[in-house]
């Protein structure tokens, strides 16, 4: 089981993204092994609005949030009141957007690895929790 930051999903699903093809071999070592996927609810917003800024199209943008809503083994985590406060110390403590703590606070509270692509994510969570790559978690059999 681990996080997966919405840069991962983009890159999953936008075939153009740099890290397209890493990404899909660690999606497919996942498929079968039959992980679950963890995610904030706020994924499938983050994601939507970055394809349609990459892609200049609404519509392939929301059919691919959702292809990506339908995906078995993805489970989403809603936005709990309770967690505010968590997110807000976080935020401050690591100075990162909120979207980049709401993943990290995930990852902590089930206390999986986070796996991204967005570098400065991945630095300032170190010794927070565990995080890495696609790449990184392939190769260390996440």
């Amino acid at each position: 089981m681990s996080v997966v930051d919405a840069s991962v999903w983009i890159s999953y699903l936008v075939w153009e993204d740099e890290h397209h093809n890493e990404t899909v071999a660690w999606m497919d070592s996942i498929s079968a092994s039959s992980q679950s996927l963890e995610g904030p609810s706020l994924l499938l917003v983050e994601v939507a609005g970055a394809v349609a800024r990459r892609t200049g199209r609404t519509e392939a943008a929301l059919r691919l949030v959702a292809r990506l809503r339908s995906t078995s083994a993805l489970r989403l985590h809603p936005f709990n009141e309770g967690q505010l406060s968590t997110h807000i110390e976080l935020a401050a403590r690591l100075r990162l957007r909120a979207a980049d703590v709401v993943y990290i606070a995930l990852a902590r509270e089930l206390g999986v690895p986070l796996i991204t692509w967005d570098r400065q994510q991945r630095d300032r969570a170190l010794g927070h929790i565990s995080v890495m790559t696609p790449t990184e978690a392939m190769a260390g059999g996440q």
